[in-house]
């Protein structure tokens, strides 16, 4: 499996160990770091984005949200809603 595919799949898994949003995006930065992955390649814009910066771009929110079916209905509404300030 794709580790990132995999690494969606664990954050979404684990959403309701955490309270917020933040919390759960410092997990998802422990949980992409620790495959040491340093970074984060847009192939569409041809860029780059370390993946502290990554975590906290809509890209972010729009990847984790291509398995919305199966995320709690507390991070669901937090995506829409963040995805929607921006």
């Amino acid at each position: 499996m794709n580790p990132f595919h995999k690494a969606r799949e664990l954050i979404i898994e684990n959403a309701d160990l955490f309270s917020n949003l933040n919390e759960l995006k410092q997990y998802a930065r422990e949980l992409i770091k620790r495959w040491e992955v340093d970074g984060i390649v847009d192939a569409n814009e041809e860029d780059y984005l370390e993946v502290d910066d990554w975590v906290e771009s809509k890209d972010f929110l729009l990847w984790l949200a291509q398995d919305h079916k199966l995320m709690p209905e507390w991070l669901n509404k937090a995506c829409v809603f963040e995805l929607l300030r921006r």
